[in-house]
Protein backbone atom coordinates (compact mmCIF):
# COMPACT_ATOMS: atom_id res chain seq x y z
CA UNK A 1 0.00 0.00 0.00
CA UNK A 2 2.81 2.42 0.85
CA UNK A 3 4.49 1.71 -2.50
CA UNK A 4 1.22 2.19 -4.41
CA UNK A 5 0.34 5.51 -2.75
CA UNK A 6 3.86 6.89 -3.22
CA UNK A 7 4.02 5.95 -6.89
CA UNK A 8 0.47 7.09 -7.66
CA UNK A 9 1.04 10.54 -6.18
CA UNK A 10 4.34 10.76 -8.07
CA UNK A 11 2.54 9.85 -11.30
CA UNK A 12 -0.31 12.33 -10.84
CA UNK A 13 1.91 15.24 -9.84
CA UNK A 14 3.98 14.78 -13.00
CA UNK A 15 0.97 16.01 -15.01
CA UNK A 16 0.87 19.80 -15.09
CA UNK A 17 -2.73 19.99 -16.32
CA UNK A 18 -4.28 18.49 -13.19
CA UNK A 19 -4.53 19.45 -9.51
CA UNK A 20 -4.83 16.92 -6.71
CA UNK A 21 -7.33 17.16 -3.87
CA UNK A 22 -6.25 14.43 -1.46
CA UNK A 23 -8.32 13.65 1.62
CA UNK A 24 -6.95 11.75 4.61
CA UNK A 25 -10.41 11.28 6.13
CA UNK A 26 -11.70 7.78 6.75
CA UNK A 27 -10.02 6.44 9.87
CA UNK A 28 -7.18 4.51 8.22
CA UNK A 29 -4.32 6.12 10.10
CA UNK A 30 -1.50 4.29 8.35
CA UNK A 31 -2.86 5.10 4.90
CA UNK A 32 -3.39 8.71 5.96
CA UNK A 33 0.25 8.94 7.01
CA UNK A 34 1.46 7.56 3.68
CA UNK A 35 -0.79 9.99 1.80
CA UNK A 36 0.46 12.96 3.81
CA UNK A 37 4.05 11.84 3.32
CA UNK A 38 3.63 11.48 -0.45
CA UNK A 39 1.90 14.85 -0.74
CA UNK A 40 4.67 16.54 1.23
CA UNK A 41 7.27 14.97 -1.05
CA UNK A 42 5.58 15.54 -4.41
CA UNK A 43 2.87 18.14 -3.79
CA UNK A 44 2.83 21.31 -5.91
CA UNK A 45 1.26 24.71 -5.24
CA UNK A 46 -2.04 23.68 -6.85
CA UNK A 47 -2.36 20.46 -4.84
CA UNK A 48 -4.48 20.33 -1.68
CA UNK A 49 -4.53 18.01 1.33
CA UNK A 50 -7.73 17.96 3.39
CA UNK A 51 -9.56 16.26 6.22
CA UNK A 52 -13.23 15.99 7.15
CA UNK A 53 -14.31 17.09 10.63
CA UNK A 54 -17.66 16.58 12.35
CA UNK A 55 -18.83 18.33 15.51
CA UNK A 56 -18.23 16.47 18.77
CA UNK A 57 -21.83 15.33 19.24
CA UNK A 58 -21.60 13.07 16.18
CA UNK A 59 -18.01 11.89 16.59
CA UNK A 60 -17.76 8.07 16.78
CA UNK A 61 -21.52 7.56 16.37
CA UNK A 62 -21.93 4.27 14.51
CA UNK A 63 -25.23 5.11 12.80
CA UNK A 64 -24.22 8.59 11.62
CA UNK A 65 -23.19 8.95 7.98
CA UNK A 66 -24.06 12.50 6.86
CA UNK A 67 -26.25 15.49 7.81
CA UNK A 68 -29.79 14.82 6.60
CA UNK A 69 -32.18 17.34 5.04
CA UNK A 70 -35.08 16.22 7.24
CA UNK A 71 -35.06 15.24 10.92
CA UNK A 72 -33.35 11.88 11.40
CA UNK A 73 -32.98 10.66 14.96
CA UNK A 74 -30.22 8.22 15.84
CA UNK A 75 -29.04 6.76 19.14
CA UNK A 76 -25.87 7.70 20.98
CA UNK A 77 -25.22 6.14 24.38
CA UNK A 78 -28.93 5.81 25.17
CA UNK A 79 -29.83 9.30 23.94
CA UNK A 80 -31.37 10.43 20.64
CA UNK A 81 -29.56 12.98 18.48
CA UNK A 82 -30.74 14.56 15.23
CA UNK A 83 -28.52 13.92 12.20
CA UNK A 84 -30.01 17.05 10.62
CA UNK A 85 -28.07 19.18 13.14
CA UNK A 86 -24.67 17.67 12.35
CA UNK A 87 -21.98 20.02 11.08
CA UNK A 88 -19.44 18.53 8.70
CA UNK A 89 -16.46 20.63 7.64
CA UNK A 90 -13.99 19.99 4.84
CA UNK A 91 -10.80 21.53 6.21
CA UNK A 92 -7.64 22.14 4.23
CA UNK A 93 -4.50 20.90 5.99
CA UNK A 94 -1.31 22.93 5.55
CA UNK A 95 1.67 20.77 4.61
CA UNK A 96 5.31 21.36 3.81
CA UNK A 97 5.99 21.08 0.08
CA UNK A 98 9.50 19.68 -0.32
CA UNK A 99 9.40 19.10 -4.06
CA UNK A 100 11.43 22.19 -4.96
CA UNK A 101 14.19 21.28 -2.49
CA UNK A 102 15.29 18.35 -4.62
CA UNK A 103 16.74 18.14 -8.09
CA UNK A 104 14.42 16.84 -10.81
CA UNK A 105 16.67 13.84 -11.51
CA UNK A 106 16.36 12.78 -7.86
CA UNK A 107 12.56 12.92 -8.08
CA UNK A 108 12.68 10.85 -11.27
CA UNK A 109 14.69 8.19 -9.44
CA UNK A 110 12.35 8.23 -6.45
CA UNK A 111 9.32 7.49 -8.64
CA UNK A 112 10.76 4.07 -9.43
CA UNK A 113 11.51 3.14 -5.82
CA UNK A 114 9.63 1.32 -3.09
CA UNK A 115 8.50 3.25 -0.03
CA UNK A 116 11.48 2.10 2.05
CA UNK A 117 13.95 2.98 -0.71
CA UNK A 118 12.36 6.41 -1.06
CA UNK A 119 12.75 7.06 2.67
CA UNK A 120 16.39 5.98 2.54
CA UNK A 121 17.09 8.06 -0.57
CA UNK A 122 15.59 11.22 0.92
CA UNK A 123 17.42 10.75 4.21
CA UNK A 124 20.65 10.06 2.36
CA UNK A 125 20.28 13.29 0.39
CA UNK A 126 20.41 15.24 3.65
CA UNK A 127 22.83 13.08 5.62
CA UNK A 128 26.44 14.13 6.09
CA UNK A 129 27.33 10.64 7.30
CA UNK A 130 25.56 7.31 7.07
CA UNK A 131 25.08 5.56 10.40
CA UNK A 132 24.32 1.87 10.85
CA UNK A 133 22.72 0.38 13.97
CA UNK A 134 23.03 -3.39 14.25
CA UNK A 135 20.79 -5.32 16.64
CA UNK A 136 22.18 -8.81 17.18
CA UNK A 137 19.13 -10.04 19.11
CA UNK A 138 16.74 -8.99 16.36
CA UNK A 139 19.23 -9.85 13.59
CA UNK A 140 18.58 -6.48 11.98
CA UNK A 141 20.55 -3.73 10.29
CA UNK A 142 19.07 -0.23 10.56
CA UNK A 143 20.22 2.51 8.21
CA UNK A 144 18.62 5.88 7.38
CA UNK A 145 15.38 4.96 9.11
CA UNK A 146 15.03 1.55 7.45
CA UNK A 147 15.14 -1.70 9.47
CA UNK A 148 16.36 -4.70 7.48
CA UNK A 149 16.01 -8.22 8.88
CA UNK A 150 18.76 -10.65 7.90
CA UNK A 151 19.70 -14.16 8.95
CA UNK A 152 22.31 -14.86 11.61
CA UNK A 153 24.46 -16.45 8.91
CA UNK A 154 24.61 -13.20 6.95
CA UNK A 155 24.89 -10.84 9.88
CA UNK A 156 27.69 -12.84 11.51
CA UNK A 157 29.90 -12.46 8.42
CA UNK A 158 29.16 -8.73 8.26
CA UNK A 159 30.17 -8.39 11.91
CA UNK A 160 33.24 -10.55 11.34
CA UNK A 161 34.51 -8.17 8.64
CA UNK A 162 33.55 -5.05 10.58
CA UNK A 163 35.66 -6.25 13.50
CA UNK A 164 38.81 -6.72 11.43
CA UNK A 165 41.59 -4.09 11.59
CA UNK A 166 40.47 -1.13 9.45
CA UNK A 167 37.33 -3.16 8.61
CA UNK A 168 39.31 -5.07 5.99
CA UNK A 169 40.56 -8.62 5.48
CA UNK A 170 42.44 -10.36 2.67
CA UNK A 171 41.21 -13.85 1.77
CA UNK A 172 44.63 -15.02 0.65
CA UNK A 173 46.76 -18.09 1.35
CA UNK A 174 46.95 -17.41 5.08
CA UNK A 175 43.19 -16.86 5.32
CA UNK A 176 42.32 -20.36 4.10
CA UNK A 177 44.52 -21.94 6.79
CA UNK A 178 43.55 -19.70 9.71
CA UNK A 179 41.21 -21.29 12.27
CA UNK A 180 40.95 -18.08 14.29
CA UNK A 181 38.69 -16.58 11.61
CA UNK A 182 36.31 -19.52 11.87
CA UNK A 183 36.19 -19.16 15.64
CA UNK A 184 35.50 -15.44 15.44
CA UNK A 185 32.72 -15.91 12.89
CA UNK A 186 31.09 -18.75 14.84
CA UNK A 187 31.28 -16.70 18.02
CA UNK A 188 29.07 -14.04 16.43
CA UNK A 189 26.88 -16.68 14.81
CA UNK A 190 26.32 -18.64 18.03
CA UNK A 191 25.24 -15.53 19.94
CA UNK A 192 22.46 -15.02 17.40
CA UNK A 193 21.29 -18.66 17.57
CA UNK A 194 21.43 -19.22 13.83
CA UNK A 195 20.66 -22.27 11.69
CA UNK A 196 22.66 -25.19 13.15
CA UNK A 197 23.55 -26.47 9.68
CA UNK A 198 26.08 -23.64 9.34
CA UNK A 199 28.34 -25.37 11.86
CA UNK A 200 28.82 -28.16 9.32
CA UNK A 201 30.41 -25.70 6.90
CA UNK A 202 33.21 -25.34 9.42
CA UNK A 203 33.65 -29.08 10.01
CA UNK A 204 31.66 -29.33 13.25
CA UNK A 205 28.97 -31.93 13.84
CA UNK A 206 26.49 -29.44 15.25
CA UNK A 207 26.05 -26.66 17.79
CA UNK A 208 26.92 -29.04 20.65
CA UNK A 209 30.50 -29.31 19.38
CA UNK A 210 30.79 -25.55 19.61
CA UNK A 211 29.17 -25.33 23.03
CA UNK A 212 31.44 -28.04 24.43
CA UNK A 213 34.53 -26.54 22.76
CA UNK A 214 35.04 -29.76 20.80
CA UNK A 215 36.91 -28.10 17.94
CA UNK A 216 39.31 -30.84 16.80
CA UNK A 217 37.49 -31.07 13.45
CA UNK A 218 37.16 -27.29 12.97
CA UNK A 219 38.00 -26.12 9.44
CA UNK A 220 39.13 -22.71 8.15
CA UNK A 221 36.51 -20.46 6.60
CA UNK A 222 36.13 -21.33 2.88
CA UNK A 223 36.54 -18.52 0.35
CA UNK A 224 33.40 -19.74 -1.41
CA UNK A 225 31.45 -19.33 1.82
CA UNK A 226 32.50 -15.68 2.06
CA UNK A 227 31.55 -14.99 -1.56
CA UNK A 228 28.16 -16.69 -1.35
CA UNK A 229 27.16 -15.18 1.97
CA UNK A 230 28.16 -11.66 0.92
CA UNK A 231 26.16 -12.06 -2.28
CA UNK A 232 23.11 -13.06 -0.24
CA UNK A 233 23.64 -10.20 2.21
CA UNK A 234 23.93 -7.60 -0.53
CA UNK A 235 20.84 -8.94 -2.27
CA UNK A 236 18.89 -8.60 0.98
CA UNK A 237 20.11 -5.03 1.53
CA UNK A 238 19.39 -4.08 -2.09
CA UNK A 239 15.72 -4.98 -1.61
CA UNK A 240 15.35 -2.11 0.86
CA UNK A 241 18.06 0.41 -0.02
CA UNK A 242 18.84 2.49 -3.12
CA UNK A 243 22.18 1.77 -4.85
CA UNK A 244 23.98 4.87 -3.56
CA UNK A 245 23.19 3.94 0.05
CA UNK A 246 24.01 0.27 -0.45
CA UNK A 247 27.41 1.24 -1.84
CA UNK A 248 28.22 3.07 1.39
CA UNK A 249 27.52 0.16 3.73
CA UNK A 250 28.20 -2.98 1.68
CA UNK A 251 31.32 -5.14 1.86
CA UNK A 252 33.49 -4.20 -1.10
CA UNK A 253 35.83 -6.62 -2.86
CA UNK A 254 38.85 -5.69 -4.98
CA UNK A 255 38.17 -8.79 -7.09
CA UNK A 256 41.69 -10.20 -6.97
CA UNK A 257 41.53 -13.88 -7.93
CA UNK A 258 42.80 -16.26 -5.29
CA UNK A 259 43.02 -13.60 -2.63
CA UNK A 260 40.42 -10.85 -2.75
CA UNK A 261 40.39 -8.17 -0.07
CA UNK A 262 37.01 -7.50 1.54
CA UNK A 263 36.33 -4.20 3.27
CA UNK A 264 33.67 -1.80 4.53
CA UNK A 265 34.19 1.93 4.07
CA UNK A 266 35.73 3.56 7.11
CA UNK A 267 33.59 6.72 7.09
CA UNK A 268 30.44 4.81 8.09
CA UNK A 269 29.42 5.11 11.76
CA UNK A 270 28.40 1.71 13.15
CA UNK A 271 26.96 0.57 16.47
CA UNK A 272 26.34 -2.97 17.66
CA UNK A 273 23.64 -3.26 20.32
CA UNK A 274 24.21 0.39 21.19
CA UNK A 275 28.02 0.24 21.39
CA UNK A 276 30.26 1.83 18.76
CA UNK A 277 32.41 -0.60 16.77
Amino acid sequence: MADYITRKIAELTSQDDIAIHASIAGGRKTMAFYMGYAMSLYGREQDVLSHVFVNDTFEFVTDFYFPTIEDHWIEKKGELINAKLAQVTLAEIPFVRMRKQFESNLLDQIEEKTFSKTVAMMNNANAEQVSIAINSKACSISVLGIDIKVSAKLLALYLFILNQPERSIKAGTKFVTELAHSKQYLSFFHQMKGDARVYGTFGLEDVIDWQQNNLTSLKPMPREFVQQVLSQLHKKLAEKLPPEVLDKIKVHSDGVKGGATYSVKGDVSITLDGAII
